[in-house]
């Protein structure tokens, strides 16, 4: 299996842009295990998959960046409570969701 993955490897697997990747390192939520100190082009690792991924989820939840890094420096059940706090948060946006769709439908009948 391979070792390291470059900056292009790593979006097309990933499937997110370099810029969201250098986004990433320059604040310091995912740092690239290599930089070759000629070219200044960065490796990642299979090791860092896994981060990765929680990264990209959290961030889909709208999680800030601070906060993902200060989950990921936190490890284990710290990165479990934020996944829970963010599925906590989707039901509370559906159940809103069912409310407002009820509302709506209860005010076009009544103008029926």
């Amino acid at each position: 299996m391979k070792t390291r993955y470059s900056i292009v490897e790593m979006t097309k697997l990933f499937k997110i842009s370099v810029s969201t990747l250098r986004h990433y390192h320059n604040k310091g939520v995912f740092v690239a295990e290599y930089t070759d100190e000629e070219s200044y082009y960065r490796y990642y690792s299979s090791e860092q998959f896994e981060l990765l991924n929680n990264i990209i989820n959290l961030t889909h939840g709208k999680v800030s960046l601070g906060n993902i890094k200060e989950f990921t420096l936190e490890g284990g059940e710290s990165v479990i409570d934020a996944f829970k706090e963010q599925e906590e948060k989707i039901d509370e946006l559906q159940r809103a969701k069912k409310s407002i769709g009820d509302r709506r439908n209860y005010l076009e009948n009544i103008k029926k």
